[in-house]
């Protein structure tokens, strides 16, 4: 953990509390929506084996096989849980987590604004979105996934307050696009 400050604070010039200050989670829903994904996906994956091996296509014993991918997507889930949440942008720096492997993280220098505010079907149901940042560093752009959506806001009026900020209403519990 030293090296890891030290490379942070000293290479990089990234403030040490960065590196040391733990994750915000982006809560219940968000973690819903990783477990449902995961777990549902392979369950799809079963039910179609099954329906193969009683359709007569493979070996009878082959759906027994498949029940294994039930605990491997729900291990994904928990990884990918693990891995949600974020320390919000500060001194130009955002660190967000990394595809997966709970611990791993990407760090972009200097944001220059809240990119992007996007939102799948699914997404919208729970009241989630995917916020991007974008960089001139590395890929571009850095995506945070399953973001509360009032939270996201409040990232973007605050990363770009001339563009985003006319755009909001402000209610004293949420923060909501004008309609």
């Amino acid at each position: 953990m030293a090296a890891v400050l030290a490379t942070a604070t000293g290479v990089l010039g990234a403030p040490g509390y960065l590196v040391t200050s733990a994750l915000v989670r982006h809560g219940p829903r968000a973690r819903l929506r990783r477990y449902t994904a995961g777990v549902g996906g392979g369950t799809l994956i079963v039910a179609a084996v099954i329906a193969a091996s009683v359709a007569g296509h493979g070996p009878a014993w082959i759906w027994l096989v498949s029940l294994a991918v039930l605990p491997l997507a729900a291990l994904l889930a928990a990884d990918r849980t693990a891995v949600s949440g974020t320390r919000w942008p500060a001194a130009g720096w955002w660190p967000a987590p990394a595809a997966c492997c709970a611990g791993a993280a990407s760090c972009p220098p200097r944001v220059s604004s809240a990119g992007g505010i996007h939102q799948s079907w699914f997404q919208r149901r729970q009241g989630l979105v995917t916020l991007t940042a974008t960089t001139a560093a590395g890929r571009q752009h850095y995506d945070v996934r399953d973001v509360p959506a009032a939270e996201a806001l409040a990232v973007a009026a605050a990363a770009t307050p001339d563009l985003v900020g006319p755009l909001l209403r402000r209610s004293p519990s949420v923060l909501q696009f004008r309609q």
